[in-house]
């Protein structure tokens, strides 16, 4: 069993929830996500990060250009709140962590949110972008309801609150120089 066919939403989504628009994702299938991440691996594309403990893979970040991630590109709202010159080739994204049960607390997420920055300022990043969760408007009831990382985390590595989406969500950007 692969860190993504653990329960919870990773199970079906196999990151291809922002890569995909909202018209296909409804009828996406769980082997359709897989097969789309495994060939975007295949033509030599890094659509994220994994972190290892041995040979066993306990958590993954998935970061990405804008121009890969079809759904946060068409979003009626999320374009308005980016600068009219981004080009979203070198404007990146943070959209999701997957971590194993037994890995969560030891400050994964936080290692693979600086981990991100530095893997997409080598491929030219000007800045990134995230959407965590504001755990202090309201605890979410699941874990996987913190997909996307939570506020502090993405504050302490050098993020700006730019805009809130939502009562949880926080639109958050970091210059990566």
């Amino acid at each position: 069993m692969s860190l993504l066919d653990q329960l919870g939403e990773s199970s079906h989504c196999w990151c291809q929830f922002h890569r995909c628009s909202a018209d296909l994702w409804s009828s996406r299938e769980t082997r359709d996500n897989r097969e789309a991440l495994v060939n975007l691996v295949r033509d030599g594309r890094e659509p994220g990060l994994l972190t290892l403990s041995g040979e066993r893979a306990v958590g993954w970040a998935a970061v990405a250009p804008l121009a890969e991630l079809d759904r946060l590109t068409a979003s009626p709202f999320l374009p308005q709140l980016r600068p009219d010159c981004d080009d979203l080739d070198t404007r990146w994204s943070i959209t999701c962590f997957v971590v194993l049960a037994q890995a969560r607390g030891t400050g994964l997420v936080r290692q693979l949110v600086a981990e991100s920055v530095t893997f997409a300022r080598s491929r030219g990043a000007t800045s990134i972008e995230a959407y965590p969760v504001d755990v202090t408007t309201q605890a979410p009831q699941l874990s996987e309801r913190l997909y996307s990382g939570t506020l502090p985390v993405f504050l302490s590595a050098g993020f700006v609150e730019v805009a809130r989406l939502g009562p949880y969500n926080a639109l958050v950007v970091r210059q990566p120089a």
